[in-house]
């Protein structure tokens, strides 16, 4: 059973594109971000961890070629939280991409996961 959460275990999670703007067949670079107080504290490999198999991702975006070719992307690295996805040939204009965050049980009632450490209660 994983600890009760407390109010320091507050968790966020950050999401940035790089570069901003990119044409059809460009390869930006995906970066999710968690921070929580002791998440921070621990080390790349701990880390690296928890982002693995610590959480579920779902990526979405305004346009559902974009859905598609980023979630493939995700799934597909060995870095959930870091990836870059090719552009399919969509219209020109601005797209939204957001990204849920889910607890994975299994991991937080395990005996990985870093001790002191409290997953969020449902989604980031």
């Amino acid at each position: 059973m994983a600890p009760q959460s407390r109010p320091d275990d507050h968790w966020q999670s950050f999401l940035s594109v790089s570069p901003e703007r990119v044409r059809a067949n460009d390869q930006p670079k995906v970066t999710l971000t968690l921070s929580n107080r002791a998440f921070n504290g621990l080390g790349d490999q701990q880390k690296d961890e928890v982002y693995r198999y610590g959480f579920g991702y779902s990526y979405s975006s305004s346009n559902d070629q974009l859905t598609t070719v980023i979630q493939t992307a995700a799934d597909a690295a060995l870095k959930p939280n870091q990836f870059n996805f090719q552009v399919p040939d969509i219209p020109d204009g601005d797209y939204d991409i957001d990204v849920t965050v889910t607890p994975v049980e299994t991991f937080w009632s395990s005996q990985s996961a870093p001790t002191g450490l409290v997953p969020p209660p449902i989604q980031l």
